[in-house]
């Protein structure tokens, strides 16, 4: 007689007992066909064709039907990566580290020619989350005390907004969010559509394509009117549900204020990013390219960015 105990053991002889006949901890089949199947060989009873197929569909439900390999919706894919991206932990708990990254913009005429051309190579140190840059070089020349001015005004105001100062709180708060690259206000807007899965830097990645859902979409801000006539297609890393690469652009252009303060004709944006050995995700590289009229001025800008040298801080230098 073979005893089924709650506690996860069996009693009896059973195959790879322990010697002696004592009992040893086991866990429990998860379908109850599994039971049947061993219940049924102990008694050898496999003669009749349904007690075959029976003892069949339990060994196929053990072995493809607990594993929980059932295809992610695209749905199911995106909620898990706002998921991840929504739960990160606070700026302040986040990894320290330093990188050098070089950004280029370059000025294209109609015929998309490039008419002026400026690069800029920085030192970027990330602390508690908030990246504070150093401007090293201007078209590889050491840059005037001018602009270094400049850049560091510019810098000290950027950090300025995530101050602790209850005031700022409201704004800091916005400017976290807008920093996560998946929320739930932010992809309520699409619809999403899964594709085969590719791999991307030796790791297996979710492939998506998303536009615009049809019917009102929400616009407080000049930036839903962008946010709700993008599309593109989006890589999600399979195990960490991070944003991997996306490619993004304007489905159909955009006016301000009725086409009197400008308009953009042409607005395609996509990054890169990848895990680096600690597990903390950075962003490799990006690029834009963006054409359209400011007032009378007819404009056309094409942007990249590169970071590399990622090196965690040292404890002492936190």
């Amino acid at each position: 007689m073979i005893d089924y105990p709650l506690n996860g053991t069996l009693s009896g002889p059973y195959p790879d007992a322990p010697p002696n006949g004592s009992k040893a901890p086991m866990r429990l089949p998860t379908n109850i066909f599994a039971v049947i199947v061993y219940a049924m060989a102990k008694r050898n009873k496999f003669e009749h064709p349904i007690i075959i197929f029976l003892c069949l569909s339990a060994l196929f439900a053990v072995a493809f039907g607990t594993r929980g390999d059932t295809p992610l919706t695209a749905e199911a894919i995106i909620q898990r990566t706002v998921e991840r991206s929504e739960g990160t932990d606070s700026r302040e708990s986040q990894e320290n580290y330093t990188f050098r990254k070089r950004t280029t913009m370059e000025g294209l005429d109609s015929k998309g020619r490039v008419t002026e051309r400026k690069e800029k190579l920085y030192d970027v140190l990330v602390k508690a989350g908030v990246p504070k840059l150093t401007l090293l070089q201007i078209d590889g020349k050491t840059p005037p005390p001018k602009e270094l001015k400049k850049e560091a005004e510019r810098d000290a105001a950027e950090r300025a907004s995530y101050s602790r100062d209850s005031k700022k709180d409201k704004k800091k708060k916005k400017e976290e969010q807008s920093s996560k690259l998946a929320t739930a206000e932010l992809t309520a807007r699409y619809q999403f559509v899964r594709l085969e899965d590719e791999p991307v830097n030796g790791r297996v990645a979710f492939v998506l394509t998303f536009a615009p859902k049809t019917g009102k979409l929400p616009e407080h801000e000049l930036t839903d009117r962008f946010l709700n006539h993008m599309a593109g297609k989006v890589w999600i890393d399979a195990e960490d549900f991070e944003l991997v690469r996306a490619d993004i652009h304007l489905q159909s252009e955009i006016t301000l204020w009725g086409g009197v303060l400008g308009k953009l004709r042409r607005c395609e944006f996509g990054f890169t990013r990848a895990r680096q050995p600690d597990g903390v995700w950075v962003e490799l590289s990006s690029n834009g390219l963006f054409e359209g009229r400011k007032l009378l001025e007819s404009m056309a800008i094409k942007t990249t960015s590169e970071s590399m040298d990622f090196k965690p801080m040292a404890s002492a230098e936190r």
